[in-house]
């Protein structure tokens, strides 16, 4: 009886971590800490792989990692143990008492729903699509693209002690390439042409936006903000 019953829990154990081995992409967060902000507008994605979480601010890279461990309707992250509260092929509630509950939807899951997929031109002969916070391109290295392209070390002629915004478009094919990147709002011609150099030394470390299960095209924005330094806002 005693092993039955060993196996029937190491059974329900692996299909919990089954289950929650995806990405689930936030719908709303109860705070009940004071000292907690509502940070319920942001956007916030967990994705879990083998014993890591890599968290999300951002739809098309990962911030950040910390381990995770299951067992039965307790999930470890990190020092905090948080109560599995549901857990289905497309929800996840988790809570930890005296902090905060926060509800997810999986990330395959929405892409079954209709979204307002908008197509935004042709490249190459295939459409191409807007990237929206559901139809999205992926970095694949674990960290934010900026960390990657905006090499503080590189001689320009831009001064980043000053306030400005460098604004800019690309597109990732459904090979994970980057192709026909465009500056919208430049700062300095020596600091755009280093981006975009930059940038360029991604392609094929992305992997494509899917639609119905198929890769496609995507178009990205990308925007980096500089504060003077000043300003303590």
């Amino acid at each position: 009886m005693v092993i039955l019953f060993l196996l029937a829990f190491c059974k329900i154990s692996i299909a919990q971590e089954k289950l929650l081995k995806r990405s689930w992409i936030k719908r709303s967060i109860q705070e009940f800490s004071k000292l907690q902000q509502n940070t319920d507008s942001t956007y916030l994605r967990y994705t879990f792989e083998n014993s890591h979480l890599l968290i999300a601010f951002e739809p098309a890279w990962h911030y950040t990692t910390m381990p995770f461990s299951v067992k039965r309707d307790k999930l470890t992250l990190g020092f905090d143990q948080w109560t599995i509260e549901e857990l289905t092929d497309s929800t996840l509630i988790i809570f930890l008492p005296g902090f905060r509950r926060i509800s997810f939807h999986a990330e395959d899951y929405l892409r079954t729903i209709d979204q307002a997929i908008v197509q935004v031109g042709e490249f190459n002969g295939k459409p191409v699509y807007k990237a929206t916070e559901i139809i999205t391109p992926r970095y694949k290295k674990p960290n934010a693209l900026i960390n990657d392209i905006n090499k503080q070390d590189r001689a320009d002629d831009y001064n980043i002690r000053n306030e400005g915004i460098f604004l800019m478009s690309f597109i990732v094919t459904d090979e994970g390439k980057i192709e026909d990147p465009k500056i919208i709002k430049s700062v300095a011609a020596g600091y755009d042409a280093g981006i975009v150099k930059e940038l360029r030394k991604t392609s094929k470390q992305w992997h494509p936006a899917t639609l119905k299960g198929r890769p496609i095209q995507t178009l990205m924005v990308f925007e980096i903000k500089f504060l003077n330094s000043l300003d303590q806002r």
